[in-house]
């Protein structure tokens, strides 16, 4: 059964899903929105229903049924165990899928219809405006002539810093982001955030997050808390040589939820050093593809050759995840 809408959310916390759920009841049920939740668990641990919403819920038990011996390419008590909500959404052939975490919260109305208006909302590329608006020789042909395909919604309440600098830094809550849409500008790098964000179905190879958190063996991985950033380096990279485009602004939701602080820092001391030369050597990378899966396959193959055995395997599971989601998972 096809659905306009999907909605992927990872939770490990049965108090915050069903606030959550509470909260967002009126928008889900307005737009006829087919809930997929993603619990972080063995098996499941608390009941997701409510009311008459349409909700499906997995557990690891359900990526082991799925995928099998490549279950491993999902991660465990990380945010990138949405990847699996991801792949279970694609079966439904939407025409947006987003995802939220289970902290935030509706800032403004019409959630669902600004992340679809701003994806189909056309993107100038290439040329930047110096007043806001196209002023005397900006050429014609290039205005709002580009295909939009993410759409990175923001937050307000709690920042999304790293843990270094939410110890040295005031806590100063961020405002509702209203009516802000701006274009990420081509050959820029951004700080993809998966606590909110829209796409088009068609760039699904390009939403894998990577391996973080723990392995489906229980081991940890190298790296934590970078999924969603160095994902996000792969995704801009290849829709920039694509010439595809990613929006960033409204729709915002409330951030409730803080990190612990001292935890954090734990968690991303490996990775922050690594986070300084990745979007370099991944941005080196000579793509000759026009080919969004091949071009993806470009840059797995590329990271194979890479020294160190983390990276080896994670494009070992970049090419399983583009043969999952173009084959069928």
């Amino acid at each position: 059964m096809e659905k306009k809408f999907v909605l992927v959310i990872p939770t490990i916390r049965q108090d915050c899903y069903k606030d959550f759920i509470v909260a967002w009841k009126k928008e889900i049920v307005k737009n006829d929105v087919l809930v997929i939740v993603i619990e972080d668990h063995k098996e499941k641990e608390f009941d997701s229903k409510y009311g008459q919403l349409n909700i499906k819920h997995f557990t690891w038990k359900d990526i082991k049924n799925d995928l099998g011996n490549n279950e491993w390419i999902i991660p465990r008590k990380n945010a990138g165990i949405r990847n699996f909500g991801i792949l279970k959404a694609l079966e439904y052939r939407p025409q947006m899928i987003v995802s939220l975490d289970d902290d935030c919260f509706p800032d403004q109305p019409n959630f669902f219809e600004q992340h679809w208006n701003y994806l189909n909302t056309p993107a100038t590329l290439n040329w930047i405006t110096t007043t806001g608006e196209p002023t005397r020789g900006f050429p014609y042909d290039i205005r709002e002539k580009t295909e939009v395909v993410l759409n990175h919604g923001l937050w307000s309440g709690i920042p999304d810093y790293d843990g270094i600098t939410f110890k040295n830094k005031d806590l100063i809550p961020y405002k509702t982001w209203k009516k802000y849409s701006t274009v990420i500008p081509r050959h820029n790098y951004f700080s993809f955030c998966s606590m909110n964000f829209a796409f088009k179905p068609k760039i699904a190879t390009l939403m894998y997050l990577p391996l973080m958190g723990y392995s489906s063996s229980g081991e940890k991985w190298n790296y934590d808390r970078f999924d969603d950033i160095w994902g996000g380096i792969i995704l801009k990279k290849i829709v920039d040589h694509v010439e595809l485009a990613v929006r960033n602004g409204s729709p915002s939701v409330e951030h409730r939820k803080a990190s612990n602080v001292d935890r954090t820092i734990e968690q991303e001391k490996s990775g922050l050093p690594v986070n300084e030369w990745f979007w370099r050597r991944i941005d080196g990378i000579s793509l000759k593809s026009n080919n969004i899966m091949d071009a993806y396959l470009e840059i797995a193959s590329n990271l194979k050759s890479w020294d160190e055995e983390y990276f080896q395997k994670l494009g070992n599971a970049m090419q399983i995840w583009a043969e999952l989601v173009n084959n069928g998972s």
